[in-house]
């Protein structure tokens, strides 16, 4: 059971971090795209 409560926590924190990770590369896409336009 506590294996499987590592696990869970350790993708859990992976798939958080992997958003943030897809937000914030996500911004600076649109950040740039929004600088190139007039």
């Amino acid at each position: 059971m506590r294996i499987l409560l590592s696990g869970l926590k350790r993708s859990f924190l992976r798939a958080s971090f992997g958003a943030i990770c897809n937000i914030w590369v996500w911004r600076q896409y649109t950040y740039f795209d929004h600088n190139n336009f007039p």
